[in-house]
């Protein structure tokens, strides 16, 4: 978005990517993309990946992301 268009990203666009492959089933690569933003995730954005992980029924991944918000907070 910043080289084409000239827009900077902030957490709300992980968010959605996030939220948008979580719904997708592309869990993976929806809890990859946290690692590799450029700014400190927020609540949305972890609000995101757990939402993704009950929808898709993955308590593992669950699990894993409140492991997660404990460790940074």
């Amino acid at each position: 978005m910043g080289l084409d268009y000239g827009i900077a990203t902030n957490p709300k666009h992980y968010t959605c990517m996030i939220d948008l492959r979580g719904q997708a089933g592309q869990l993976d690569e929806a809890q990859n993309l946290i690692p590799e933003m450029p700014c400190e995730p927020d609540v949305a954005t972890w609000g995101a990946l757990l939402g993704v992980s009950r929808i898709q029924g993955n308590t593992e991944l669950g699990e894993k992301t409140v492991e997660l918000i404990s460790s940074t907070s």
